[in-house]
């Protein structure tokens, strides 16, 4: 039997009921997610029509705009990172040189006959305390930072996951 939706000229098939692209991306609007009410509002700021093809330039380049974004954040991380670690080698640099001073005083009292060991000890356990203390807050600042950097890398994967996935699927139904 011959399909009547078929021209006998051996032509491609027509779809009597077509309906444009415009009117298709409309319709489905009562069952959109908050990322699909989110791209359409874009795409009408920017001035764009509502078809499929906007809508996907609109998502690819908010996409794209997110991993940049997530990026340079990372990169920021990292230079706070280094910096941090920086700042920690200056603390132990700092706390290298005051024990130094502290010995060499200490050496130079035995010759002056003024031996007051106990107080270069207070001395040199109150600048470990300052010392360690300070370490141990740096390295909490590296932890947080890198814990933000993971999460901002995570975050370049799954953006570069669903860009990926946006031009297949896009290509697919063109």
């Amino acid at each position: 039997m011959k399909d009547p939706k078929r021209q006998i000229s051996g032509s491609q098939p027509q779809n009597l009921n077509h309906t444009s692209d415009a009117q298709e991306v409309q319709a489905g609007e009562s069952e959109m997610t908050y990322v699909e009410r989110a791209i359409r509002t874009l795409a009408k700021i920017i001035g764009l029509e509502p078809t499929k093809i906007n809508l996907w330039k609109v998502a690819f380049e908010e996409l794209s705009n997110l991993r940049t974004t997530l990026e340079n954040r990372s990169y920021e991380s990292e230079e706070e990172i280094r910096s941090v670690k920086k700042e920690i080698y200056q603390v132990i640099g700092f706390f290298s040189a005051f024990q130094g001073l502290l010995i060499t005083a200490a050496a130079k009292s035995n010759l002056l006959w003024c031996n007051n060991a106990g107080f270069v000890l207070a001395l040199s356990a109150f600048a470990t305390a300052v010392a360690v203390f300070g370490i141990v807050q740096k390295n909490t600042v590296i932890t947080d930072l890198r814990r933000g950097t993971s999460s901002d890398k995570r975050g370049m994967k799954v953006s570069h996951c669903n860009m990926f996935f946006l031009v297949v699927v896009a290509s697919i139904q063109q």
